[in-house]
Order: structure tokens, then C-alpha cells, then sequence
């Protein structure tokens, strides 16, 4: 049997990470989280296993915001994959970070199933456009 992938989910919104939360954990993932990305590097720290995934709003907090935070956890755990979030589609920066290697991006709001959908392709290795 395989073991539960567990996902980082980073949004400084309380209400968009316990419905994030819910819906992976009832899919079967384990989540952590943290309300901002100050909080998700605690949180990481505190974290002995592997973290598969960080699922992290782009737009948080400007001393440490979603693309910096998956800079810092890329340093700290290289394997990581980061889905990126945000209501701003049109940002940007959104553009150059999933040309870079996220594994994709999902916009807010999201169904169920759309979040399911994304996890379960940026797990999986699949790169994929702003779609």
C-alpha cells in the first residue's frame, strides 16, 4: 500500500486553507499548513517526514509572499513540487514561475475536483500551463 503524500498548503485567507485542507484530507493526503509563509518555514522546520508538495497562494504577506516561500523550501527540500494559487491569473510573475519549473497553477476560486485534479497532476510530475 502506499504510503500518504503529504501537502503544504500556504494561504494567508484562513478560510481557502481549511477548505483546502478538508478536501486533500479526505482524498487521503496528509496536510500540514500555515497562514502565511513565515508560518509555513515554521511549520516545515517542525516537520520531520517528507513534505511532497507546497500548495502556496502567490500573492501573501509581502515579507515573504507565495514565490519566495517556494524559493526558501526549495533550498531547504529540492525535492518539493509547489502548485501555486491566486484569484490574479494575470499576474506576471504567475507566468515565470510555472515556466520554471512549478508544477502548475490553480485559480481561485476552485472546485473540489479542480484541486483534486491539480494535486494529484503536479504529484505525478506533469508540468502544466496556467490553465
Amino acid at each position: 500500500m502506499e504510503t500518504s503524500k503529504t501537502i503544504l498548503v500556504v494561504d494567508d485567507q484562513e478560510s481557502i486553507v481549511q477548505l483546502a485542507k478538508t478536501i486533500l484530507y479526505m482524498e487521503g493526503y496528509t496536510v500540514i499548513f500555515g497562514c502565511s509563509g513565515e508560518d509555513a518555514l515554521y511549520v516545515n522546520e517542525k516537520h520531520p517526514f517528507p513534505i511532497h508538495l507546497l500548495l502556496t497562494d502567490i500573492r501573501m504577506n509581502p515579507e515573504l509572499n507565495g514565490c519566495d516561500l517556494a524559493q526558501a523550501m526549495r533550498v531547504l527540500r529540492p525535492d518539493i513540487r509547489v502548485l501555486y494559487m491566486s484569484a490574479y491569473a494575470d499576474d506576471d510573475r504567475v507566468a515565470l514561475e510555472v515556466e520554471s519549473g512549478a508544477a502548475g497553477f490553480l485559480r481561485k476560486p476552485f472546485s473540489p475536483s479542480e484541486l483534486v485534479a491539480k494535486v494529484a497532476r503536479a504529484l505525478s510530475g506533469e508540468i502544466h500551463s496556467q490553465t
